[in-house]
């Protein structure tokens, strides 16, 4: 149960890691 947990956290903290690049690389375009 706690790995399941700890999975569900370690994606979403990955997911947040993406976004972040995405939004960075996002904004070195745009400017």
């Amino acid at each position: 149960f706690i790995d399941v947990i700890l999975e569900k956290l370690y994606l979403t903290h990955e997911r947040s890691l993406h976004i972040g690049k995405d939004g960075c690389s996002r904004n070195i375009l745009l400017t």
